[in-house]
């Protein structure tokens, strides 16, 4: 046990006993403690608490965790519990934050996007999506990736991800570049959202044009495997 640690956030905690407290001994014994204190919450940590161990998680994944790995391993084998729990915490936060969202489009827009998420689910191959649109005047590109085979455990979590992005996009007109493995090629095709609203599938030709032409007009030669494609939109 460390004794009675100084008041403060999680941040201020810590940077107040390393000012006495330096060795790596020392930075161990003040993860365990502070993982002993959040266990007592089980599962529920209040929300300021929260909010704070995530705070903490990212300061000390950014400025310690790589002087500190060998030693945590060491120790716990795996992150310790405090750096566990506010990954989980985080996690549960973004979760419920995109429900939310979902839920709070209109009606039409929901279901538009579900139709699209529904599209691209639905092909059982190891996909890719390369997604971009504007947003409050800020431009967002991603990248989200779907295995072939997806655990149970993880569908579902996987499907709202997929849904969450699509009613982005829906909202925001913006476009999908989906890259999917076979065999022995990979097919490329991309989605547009009409300003209407309605998702629409980019020709074969505008996919490859996208890919291949640079900003100043020089058309690159496509990587042998590689077969720009069109799917067809069934649903409306």
């Amino acid at each position: 046990m460390l004794g009675e640690l100084k008041d403060g956030t999680l941040i201020e905690q810590f940077s107040a006993f390393l000012e006495e407290n330096k060795k790596k001994s020392d930075i161990i014994a003040f993860l365990e403690e502070i993982g002993e204190q959040y266990q007592k919450y089980g599962e529920n940590v209040p929300l300021e608490k929260a909010e704070e161990a995530i705070e903490f998680a990212d300061y000390f994944y950014e400025n310690f965790y790589d002087v500190m790995q060998i030693e945590i391993m060491m120790k716990w084998g795996d992150d310790p519990y405090i750096l566990r729990l506010a990954t989980a915490l985080e996690y549960q936060m973004y979760s419920e934050e995109r429900k939310n969202y979902i839920q709070s489009l209109l009606l039409a827009m929901r279901k538009e996007a579900e139709t699209l998420a529904d599209t691209l689910f639905s092909i059982r191959l190891e996909r890719c999506f390369t997604f971009v649109y504007v947003e409050d005047e800020n431009i967002i590109n991603g990248v989200f990736r779907l295995p072939r085979v997806i655990r149970k455990r993880d569908l579902e979590d996987a499907k709202e991800e997929l849904l969450f992005i699509c009613c982005k996009l829906i909202q925001n007109k913006g476009v999908v570049i989906t890259r999917i493995t076979q065999k022995d090629h990979d097919e490329i095709f991309g989605i547009r959202v009409l300003p209407i609203g309605v998702w629409s599938p980019l020709t074969s030709e505008e996919v490859r044009s996208a890919s291949l032409i640079t900003a100043n007009g020089i058309e690159l030669e496509p990587e042998e495997g590689v077969v720009y494609t069109e799917i067809q939109r069934r649903r409306f």
